[in-house]
Order: C-alpha cells, then structure tokens, then sequence
C-alpha cells in the first residue's frame, strides 16, 4: 500500500523498488490523494503490473485520511504503509513476512531505516514485548523516531486498533500515535538491519515543523504526549500499572531524556512545566480511582 501527494519527483523510483522485491506475492493499492504534478500519471504506468492498482482521490485528502483510506482499502494478511519518496530494499517483504509468521505474538514487525538526502543517519529503535502496559512504558521511553510507522503491521490488528489519529497541531506525530495503538495490541518487534530507506528533503513533512515557534512547538508536544496517554489509559490495567503510564507518559512530556525531539522543553521554567504536566494529568484524572489525586506538584519538583 503506497499513499502520496505531489510526488512526481520521488514515486517512480519508490513503485520501482517495491517492484523489485523478492517475495512476489504482494498487491500495492495507490492512493494519489489528488497531486496536482505528474504523480497519478507515473503511478499509471505501474498498473500494467497486475500487483499494482491506483485510485485517485477527487479531492485532498491530507497524508493521515488518505493513508487511512488506503488502510481500509488494503486487503491480504499484512499490510504496509509506503510514502512517495521511500525506497525499499528488494528483501523488505520477504524478510519481514517471515518474522511475523514466525512470531504469531507480533503485532507488527519493522527493521532498522536509514535515512538519506539532506539528512544521512540510521535509525534504531528497541522491540516492544512484554505484557500491554510494559510495551506502552517502553514505547513511551524509547520510540521517539518512527522507523516502526514503515513496518509491517496484521491486518487484523488495523481492524480492531483502527488506522491513524490526527491532531489540531497539523497532525503532529500521527505515524507514532499509531505505533502505539499497535503496540496496545501485541508486541512490535525489531528486525537488526537496513532494509528501509526514508528519504529527507526539504519538502519532507518532519522538516515542516522546524521553523515552528517554540510555542507551537510545545503546544504539537503536549497534544501528542495526550493522546498517548489516552491510548495507553484504555488499556484494563491496575492502579499500579496506571501510575506507572502517567509517570512514564510524564517523563516523555518533559523530555527527561537527552537528544529528544524538543529538548528546550527539558529546560523551562518550572511554571510552564506545571501547565505541561496539569494539562496531561486532566486526561488521567478521567479514569477515576487513585488517579484524581494526582497532582503537578508529585512530578515536578523545585
């Protein structure tokens, strides 16, 4: 499954190595959410490979409604989502078919990325195992880059987890959102090497968000961090797993860690962080129980 704006630049050699793969038993569903380029054009000329069909939506859609559409449309047991401008290795299929059958406990599978163009790195991120709420903890802690997002996902788990979830900061992280709604499900694991190849320019959709002001900026962080909680919340956990989310989920909001997305966050007066931390506390609170007792002060500290 391939959505994508715009991208006549990108897309034939992005359908060109999903072309090439090794395992053949696959069908790519292309959804051209109304480029306004030569796009829909060159993804024609791939539907002379049965594999391949392309629909062209009447009108835009924007990349998290049309990779939803796609993700309803998708048939077949597993199901992948592939922007315009990325590039496969001919094994990516292969590779990732056969560790989800191997795995009947593995909701989704990925690999390591990497990427190139105005940026050059390889992109790592842990496996999420154990039970529901120790996946969500580990997510919460270690997935900041999206490589899982590219993986391999069961169909059945899109049905029952449903596909991405917007937000009002111009949909800021949906792809991660997503990964955790998969994690909810069933464990997403890592396969040790690069079959993936994301690539950054400078009309790549992260690259949009670094001229944010520092508001809008903490304003994306704290809607994301929210609707993660809230993700994780659904899950039937104890009242001890669910402090332990809030806490992790708090940990995340205030960028505890080094090398995060938004590490100025990490440095703000102690105020701000309050605001930060009492807005995500407004969404536990919601579950009732212990957690209405919970207060900005138990987590930020003088």
């Amino acid at each position: 499954m391939r959505a994508g704006y715009n991208g006549e630049r990108y897309v034939r050699a992005t359908l060109a190595s999903i072309k090439k793969q090794s395992y053949g038993n696959f069908r790519v569903l292309i959804s051209d959410d109304a480029s306004t380029d030569a796009s829909a054009e060159i993804c024609r000329s791939f539907t002379e490979d049965p594999r391949f069909s392309l629909v062209v939506q009447p009108e835009r859609l924007g990349w998290v409604a049309n990779a939803n559409w796609a993700l309803r449309a998708a048939t077949g047991d597993f199901v992948c989502i592939t922007p315009h401008d990325d590039l496969l290795d001919p094994r990516y299929i292969d590779t990732l078919v056969q560790r989800l059958v191997e795995e009947p406990r593995a909701a989704m599978v990925f690999c390591d990325m990497r990427e190139f163009g105005v940026l050059d790195q390889i992109l790592i991120q842990p496996d999420l195992c154990g039970s529901p709420s120790e996946r969500l903890i580990g997510f919460m802690a270690k997935h900041y880059d999206a490589a899982a997002y590219r993986g391999l996902v069961r169909r059945e788990v899109i049905a029952a987890e449903g596909g991405l979830e917007g937000n009002a900061a111009h949909d800021f992280a949906a792809d991660l959102i997503y990964i955790a709604r998969t994690a909810r499900a069933g464990e997403v694991r890592r396969i040790p090497q690069v079959l993936y190849y994301k690539r950054r320019h400078i009309e790549s959709a992260s690259l949009q968000w670094d001229p944010w002001t520092k508001d809008m900026k903490i304003e994306a962080w704290r809607l994301h961090c929210c609707q993660l909680l809230d993700v994780a919340l659904a899950l039937d956990l104890t009242g001890a797993e669910q402090k332990r989310i809030v806490r992790a989920s708090v940990k995340r909001l205030l960028q505890a860690e080094p090398k995060r997305p938004f590490p100025f966050i990490r440095r703000l007066p102690r105020q701000e962080k309050l605001a930060l931390v009492a807005s995500l506390l407004d969404v536990a609170r919601k579950q009732g129980g212990a957690l209405r007792k919970l207060a900005p002060d138990d987590f930020v500290k003088s």
